[in-house]
């Protein structure tokens, strides 16, 4: 499953530059992947509705980013490790899983 995680508790606060740091490449490796799922997702809808060659067409544009998407899930994932390494657990903020 992808990391979800509730910054509210983190946003805001003081940080240091490394917790600055591993806030940010998470947002930015979230986005990333949000975006490719939301592209997938899209491509799927057209997909469902298109007939033929078209239909064809999208699905094995599909089937070619299945192999891109596990690169962009391995940066989140890391991404998230570094960010709950980067706030220890306390009643300060470590992220919620």
């Amino acid at each position: 499953p992808d990391p979800q995680v509730d910054l509210k508790g983190v946003e805001g606060t003081e940080m240091t530059p490394a917790q600055k740091g591993a806030l940010d490449r998470f947002k930015a490796e979230k986005k990333k992947f949000d975006d490719f799922v939301a592209e997938n997702s899209a491509m799927v809808q057209a997909m469902d509705k298109a007939t033929g060659a078209k239909r064809e067409e999208l699905l094995n544009k599909l089937r070619m980013r299945k192999n891109e998407e596990q690169p962009l899930r391995q940066a989140l994932v890391a991404a998230y490790a570094a960010l709950v390494d980067a706030f220890p657990a306390s009643a300060a903020g470590k992220p919620a899983p």
